[in-house]
């Protein structure tokens, strides 16, 4: 429902809702069995995504985990966020691109907001950045895939090897 590009009313409260199930779920599916086995889990979004509505440009929950999302989120933060930070029109021509490419299912529904929408976005994610530099690691995805990936390594190896060493 979040991606296809059918779904174009979508009314602000349920949509942030429907992220909040899609990260409790991800959370009930891969991540808790990761933690319980003791094994790393896999990538996720960070607790609360700087989201804006599309008609007013405000944020539903401005910073993560907050008092909003203490459910989906389970009492669970990151040790960890990348956040790969890339001019909005080049992201939205890749998003775009590797769905033609892949021949998979319509999922263009962000990649048709505004581009005021998806700077918003992009500045939310740099506040929430600025506001946790000891968890938050920005990532310049202008690069190659090879610049980005080395670039992923060198952000989430110590923490990696802390966590396995620990």
């Amino acid at each position: 429902m979040l991606l296809d590009s059918r779904n174009v009313d979508l009314a602000a409260i349920p949509e942030l809702l429907l992220y909040f199930a899609s990260r409790a779920q991800n959370i009930a599916e891969v991540i808790g069995p990761a933690l319980a086995s003791g094994k790393l889990s896999s990538p996720t979004a960070s607790p609360t995504l700087p989201w804006p509505t599309r008609d007013t440009g405000a944020r539903l929950v401005p910073k993560p985990c907050d008092r909003s999302t203490p459910l989906p989120c389970q009492g669970l933060e990151p040790d960890l966020t990348l956040w790969l930070d890339l001019d909005p029109n080049v992201a939205v021509a890749r998003a775009l691109e590797r769905a033609e490419t892949e021949g998979g299912a319509d999922e263009s529904r962000m990649e048709r907001e505004a581009r005021d929408f998806h700077e918003r976005v992009r500045q939310g994610y740099r506040e929430l950045w600025k506001a946790n530099p000891e968890r938050i690691v920005r990532i310049d995805a202008a690069g190659s895939i090879e610049q980005v990936e080395q670039a992923i390594v060198d952000a989430a190896w110590p923490a990696i090897t802390a966590r396995v060493s620990g």
